[in-house]
């Protein structure tokens, strides 16, 4: 499996700092800045990756983040990624004609494959996972339709199912081989105001579903998806009134690989998007103004500075205001290669590198 965010829990020695807190993260200065966010990132290698956003921006980089280089797709609504090596990829696309690109030359050209999902297919693509060359699952939507997309072919051939009644909406996936895995998203009535943050799962690579988790609280959906050991593994949880509800965030955690499931609540937090676990024990969550990272599990959470008071003057579209956090708190996803580097999409980049 190709730098599967597996992590053994004997790695928690060395990856706190000898203070015993959770390591930090620094902001790639050359790269590029979003006013809403970066929506996706996906690394190959320590060095070579890509980011997308919801203008139809793609760059990508080869040293690291160190410089960047922008690559054009004629795509706005860019939502998620996922490459099987580094000229093989694809990009889901949250709504409209196109839903789904796909690279054959490391994203030099992007082509709409969007025929391939056939006629029932969805309205977006919330979430890709790339199992493995042939494997690849993609989800969506958010707010509108619970559609899998399967290949076992390396996308040249997709299944299309619809998963309604055991949701209404879909986010994200993850896969640990190719007949086991859990889909996360939004469940029992509209995904604003009713619904119910739901995990399913499927032992049969896709052919079957059935729903192992429904959460406690209505007007809630599951987000994103982080598991740094086969067994233990984490779900953001956000809720569509995030004035009403600030301060009630929490998290989904399953020690059994995805068979069970518990709520951790997260204090004095925005509703959660991002989720990234370097261990068991150590990992982030971020979204909408939140930066909170935990070193025991889920059971408590340390605020970031991602939340401090606005300089006088600051805009949305200014990148100006980046200094002040370990992340800048839009963090919409995180990814892991091994136990010592990662990456953050926020507004801007982030990089964990403990290789030093």
């Amino acid at each position: 499996m190709r730098f599967a965010v597996i992590f053994a829990v004997t790695a928690w020695a060395f990856l706190l700092h000898p203070s015993g807190q959770a390591p930090t993260w620094k902001l790639l200065e050359e790269s590029p800045f979003q006013g809403w966010r970066q929506e996706d990132i996906f690394f190959v290698h320590p060095d070579t990756g890509w980011t997308v956003n919801l203008q139809g921006e793609v760059y990508s980089t080869t040293d690291g983040g160190g410089t960047w280089s922008y690559q054009q797709t004629g795509v706005s609504g860019l939502r998620s990624m996922g490459f099987a090596d580094s000229q093989r990829g694809w990009i889901g696309v949250l709504g409209g004609a196109t839903l789904l690109l796909e690279t054959t030359d490391g994203g030099q050209s992007w082509n709409d494959i969007t025929a391939r999902l056939g006629e029932n297919r969805g309205f977006g693509i919330c979430g890709i996972h790339v199992l493995d060359a042939d494997h690849i699952v993609a989800v969506g939507r958010y707010n509108q339709g619970a559609h899998v997309y399967r290949t076992q072919d390396g996308g040249q051939t997709w299944t299309t199912t619809n998963l309604a009644p055991l949701a209404t909406t879909l986010v994200d996936a993850h896969f640990f081989d190719a007949q086991n895995g859990i889909i996360v998203g939004g469940g029992d009535g509209d995904w604003y105001q009713k619904g119910r943050a739901v995990v399913l799962r499927t032992t049969d690579g896709g052919e079957s579903w059935e729903r192992v988790f429904t959460s406690s609280d209505v007007g809630e959906w599951a987000w994103k998806i982080s598991f740094p050991t086969p067994e233990t593994g984490y779900v953001s949880v956000e809720h569509g009134d995030a004035l009403a509800r600030r301060g009630s965030a929490k998290v989904l955690k399953t020690t059994d690989g995805g068979r069970s499931w518990t709520e951790r609540a997260v204090p004095n937090a925005a509703p959660l998007q991002g989720i990234g676990f370097i261990d068991a024990n150590t990992g982030w969550v971020s979204g909408r103004g939140t930066d909170h990272v935990t070193t025991d599990g889920g059971e408590t959470w340390t605020r970031g500075t991602a939340l401090l008071p606005r300089p006088e003057g600051y805009v949305i579209s200014s990148p100006d205001w980046r200094e002040q956090a370990k992340t800048d708190g839009w963090v919409n996803h995180f990814r892991f290669l091994g136990d010592s580097v990662a990456y953050a999409a926020g507004r801007r980049i982030y990089k964990l590198d403990l290789r030093d």
